[in-house]
């Protein structure tokens, strides 16, 4: 039987329980929130946010390779519109400025927002003013309930049991927190928005009230990574990468590079791919031959971005047709070829893991 105390303890604990979940039953929270906790950290427990700091340099490194044009740019104030007034910044105009100066690349001339103005720049060159602002910021915090809630979580969260630390997650919770930014480009000349060429991308944390990590993922019109960071690092850390990745799309978009092979775990951008395919029909064939020895030169270091230098260019197109399935198995660049090498890259990118290896040959084939 059991002893009238221990039995008055444990009515006790299982009425606070009902409590804190409202009547429901305890794995039913308890799955919901490993449901959270996956949708976050799905599969990158080990993730960190290094493994996206380079996209910036990258994108510098691509707008050398597409041989367009330099122009200019110019950030307006960026602000906080939403209600979240202390819990984020006020202005993260900075922020934007510094993710521009970091592309890095002769063709992108930043200039400050009080020095703008496009009748004293060359006229020959277009210039843009990227307008932008944080325009959701939600946050809900979702109570644990006991041993087997906590132990759940910390499972989802961490990759792996931590039962010496279950004890104590009675009473603490989880907080999911979204925040999304929005940009927009505006042609300085015209004072209009440049059609199509507009971002926008939520990063959702969650931050479980323990020392562990928060699992971030950030989700959007081109992009869908997750991983995790460090609390010390916190919500400005992963803003910044919100914001440094929403700059690597948004100036894809509006120059037409593929920026989605500038990111670990890039995600294709379908409307952008289209457009690339279209323009590549218009090319004349050496500039196709110099962007498919880019791309191969990825894959293949052995590929040089020369045009006296085909042979080993022809060997390896042949090899990539083989082993993705392209008939007939020749050396003829096609439209197809080359929009499989830039929908492939980054599944191959990725399953290299990104190594610094693997960041090396990027950068030496992106600084022909």
């Amino acid at each position: 039987m059991i002893k009238k105390r221990n039995f008055i303890k444990i009515a006790t604990i299982s009425g606070l329980i009902s409590l804190i979940i409202g009547g429901c039953a305890a794995p039913t929270i308890t799955q919901n929130l490993e449901a959270e906790a996956d949708a976050v950290n799905r599969s990158s427990a080990t993730t960190r946010i290094s493994k996206f700091s380079d996209a910036l340099r990258n994108l510098g490194r691509l707008a050398e390779t597409y041989r367009d044009e330099p122009f200019y740019l110019t950030v307006w104030p960026v602000e906080n519109k939403t209600a979240a007034v202390g819990k984020l910044p006020a202005d993260i105009t900075v922020m934007v400025e510094s993710a521009v100066n970091s592309i890095s690349s002769d063709k992108i001339r930043a200039i400050p927002y009080d020095l703008a103005d496009p009748s004293k720049v060359d006229e020959r060159y277009d210039y843009f003013y990227i307008k932008g602002a944080i325009t959701e910021f939600d946050a809900v915090e979702k109570k644990g309930a006991g041993f087997s809630l906590g132990a759940a979580f910390t499972a989802a969260i961490k990759g792996k049991n931590r039962d010496s630390d279950a004890d104590a997650t009675f009473g603490k919770g989880l907080e999911i927190s979204a925040i999304t930014i929005d940009f927009n480009v505006v042609d300085a000349r015209t004072n209009q928005f440049v059609s199509g060429v507009h971002t926008q991308n939520t990063m959702k944390m969650a931050n479980y009230n323990d020392n562990y990590d928060m699992g971030f993922s950030i989700a959007g019109t081109g992009f869908g990574i997750n991983g995790t960071v460090n609390k010390q690092r916190g919500v400005h850390g992963v803003l910044r990468l919100l914001v440094d990745l929403s700059i690597v799309e948004l100036i894809g978009k509006l120059r037409t590079y593929p920026y989605w092979i500038c990111v670990y775990n890039g995600k294709v951008d379908n409307n952008l791919l289209a457009k690339m395919k279209k323009d590549f029909n218009a090319y004349n064939s050496e500039t196709k031959l110099i962007y498919i020895q880019h791309l191969l030169s990825i894959i293949y270091p052995d590929v040089t971005v020369d045009t006296n230098k085909r042979n080993i260019t022809y060997k390896r197109i042949m090899d990539f047709k083989r082993d993705n399935d392209i008939i007939p198995v020749n050396n003829e660049i096609t439209t197809e070829l080359y929009v499989k090498l830039l929908t492939e890259i980054p599944k191959i990118l990725t399953k290299k893991g990104w190594d610094n290896k693997i960041k090396g040959v990027f950068a030496k084939v992106l600084n022909y």
